[in-house]
């Protein structure tokens, strides 16, 4: 890497190289491995901000202020001298991102513990195959095996999309598989007169909340009236909510 400097690593990643030179610096890379890694480890840096910053306003303030930085230090007169101020830079904004972003995940898993335990209760009254079908879903969602219950419950809604408790179930299992598809689901059930209406509303909410989406929580947590006997919990995730 002797033939090449950190102005070097920067003008190539910055495309501001002329073709011949460009052409020169790539064939290089592929003779110097550590030439090509630290290229790799500016991409990696640089990038750090710029793709995976949470859309909040905090993580758009860093954004922001990376901007200005990279616009300041990276003047053609003054690149030497100002890249490792930006690598530090860089490296001071990604601690505090991951801050961010371990907070919110730790945030998400504590509103889950507290509000989101939901269990699967079916009754077989007619022991057929529909049935069959609910209780093996019941089975896998109450062990926490939504990847498992998923398949069971969508043969079931296809064979009978009239049960609200199946489309109910379905909405939490791939909520909590992390896909907001189940979202759909409880809507539909909360928009419906049978007994889990107020509880897919909840559902939903909790699961903005989960997301850092305080506005849309609350406004499900509207739907649910003080007298449902899931009020007590919208109640407490209401007072969670910022």
């Amino acid at each position: 890497m002797a033939a090449y400097n950190n102005d070097d690593i920067i003008r190539y990643t910055e495309g501001e190289m002329l073709p011949e030179e460009r052409s020169r610096f790539a064939a290089a890379m592929a003779a110097d491995p550590s030439l090509a890694a630290a290229v790799e480890e500016y991409k990696l840096l640089k990038i750090t901000l710029e793709q995976r910053l949470p859309p909040d306003a905090a993580a758009d303030a860093l954004r922001r202020q990376l901007t200005q930085q990279r616009a300041i230090h990276f003047k053609k007169n003054n690149r030497l001298s100002a890249v490792r101020k930006y690598l530090t830079g860089i490296a001071a904004a990604a601690v505090v991102l991951l801050a961010i972003v371990l907070t919110r995940q730790h945030r998400g898993k504590d509103l889950l513990a507290l509000y989101g335990q939901v269990e699967m209760q079916v009754s077989a009254e007619r022991g057929s195959n529909q049935d069959s079908l609910l209780q093996a879903a019941a089975l896998y969602f109450n062990e926490h095996d939504y990847t498992k219950t998923l398949p069971l419950l969508h043969q079931y809604i296809a064979a009978d999309s009239s049960n609200q408790a199946a489309w109910f179930y379905r909405g939490v299992a791939s909520l909590r598989n992390g896909d907001a598809a189940g979202l759909p689901d409880l809507e539909k059930v909360s928009n419906g007169g049978s007994v889990f209406r107020y509880d897919a509303a909840f559902q939903i909410a909790l699961w903005y909340a989960i997301q850092q989406q305080p506005a849309k929580a609350k406004e499900w947590l509207q739907k649910i009236p003080a007298d449902a006997a899931i009020a007590g919990k919208a109640s407490a995730l209401r007072k969670d909510l910022p």
